[in-house]
């Protein structure tokens, strides 16, 4: 504990100042000329129209999962982490003819999806297996350096563990985007008579597996929001005498921007394919940064990690998006769940 508190002070002081332009942007930070991105986004991309996102019901193909009514708690969940992106959220049960062709589309890898288009990207989360155990540990004595004796009375261990994956479609195409596979697990101890049989209610059991599932998406939750992360675009340049770089750009609290948050500056580039002749379009990052304490409703100052950025390479129209990661009290909670299974 004493290492958490010490990291966590570390953190704090020297993240204080990281986010705080010092000076006066118009006087201070001379304004950089810098060419256009090879392919400039489009006004309505600019505009920062948000995307709408439908969660499909999550098909359960374990009984223990169906008994829980892991279809709609899984889906729930997802949702509740999109909805902290800004993003619209299309009503499922409206989606029944999409839902019948993103049915032809897993199977068959085509789609003759002409109806209407409910959404931008629909997500279909599966729960692929579901399981409970329960386990009976006798009782035990253990002894601390100055020689005093513990008892630990039998206790009773009950398990839950749920796999899946989250499959991603762009619409109106239906083609797949992405797979994010999802693992969770919970349990619960309770004291117990010598020899019991550990007895479970059916409902003990569901609230069991629910958690499981609720923390297997938990787990992904960054990789979840970084599939939708709040996006917008560089306008301007500005460095002060001291070379510190900073970036003007669309992204603004309107579409989700948040001070201190971690962003990545991404361009579109044509690469072609020596062997085939092919041009593809590929994207790389070019520069990090963090946004800072100048932000606005339709806009936002970020400053650039020199150590993380090419600012020869950052161009007028690229990419910005806020790059999710898990805290260190998410990284200790995974941890210690690992853990838990593990003694167990």
């Amino acid at each position: 504990m004493k290492i958490v508190l010490l990291l966590i002070s570390t953190l704090i002081l020297f993240g204080c100042s990281s986010y705080k332009i010092k000076g006066d942007i118009q006087t201070d930070f001379a304004k950089k000329d810098i060419p256009q991105t090879e392919f400039l986004p489009s006004k309505d991309k600019i505009a920062g129209k948000p995307m709408t996102i439908l969660v499909m019901d999550t098909k359960v193909q374990s009984k223990l999962g169906k008994q829980a009514e892991l279809n709609s708690v899984v889906s729930s969940n997802i949702e509740g982490l999109l909805i902290k992106n800004k993003v619209n959220l299309a009503d499922r049960t409206k989606a029944t003819e999409l839902g019948k062709e993103l049915q032809l589309a897993e199977s068959k890898g085509v789609s003759t999806y002409q109806g209407e288009q409910v959404a931008d990207y629909v997500l279909i989360p599966h729960i692929t297996s579901a399981v409970f155990s329960r386990k009976y540990h006798d009782a035990y004595t253990t002894q601390d350096k100055e020689g005093k004796t513990y008892y630990h009375p039998p206790r009773c261990v009950y398990e839950a563990d749920t796999t899946g994956f989250i499959e991603v479609y762009e619409m109106p195409a239906l083609v797949a985007k992405d797979r994010v596979e999802i693992k969770g697990y919970s349990s619960k101890s309770t004291e117990t008579r010598r020899g019991s049989s550990c007895g479970y209610s059916q409902d003990d059991t569901n609230a069991l597996v629910v958690a499981a599932s609720q923390k297997g998406i938990k787990r992904e939750k960054s990789t979840i929001k970084n599939l939708f992360a709040p996006t917008g675009y560089v306008v301007e340049m500005r460095m002060s005498e001291k070379g510190k770089a900073i970036i003007k750009t669309t992204l603004g609290t309107e579409k989700g921007a948040i001070l201190k948050g971690k962003v990545l500056i991404k361009q579109k580039r044509s690469q072609t394919n020596d062997l085939t002749g092919k041009t593809d379009m590929i994207q790389v990052t070019v520069g990090e940064g963090t946004i800072s304490d100048k932000l606005y409703g339709p806009y936002s100052w970020i400053i650039l990690n020199d150590k993380k950025s090419k600012l020869g390479q950052i161009r007028l129209g690229d990419e910005v998006s806020i790059e999710y990661k898990d805290s260190i009290f998410d990284k200790m909670s995974n941890g210690v769940n690992s853990f838990d299974k593990f003694v167990n």
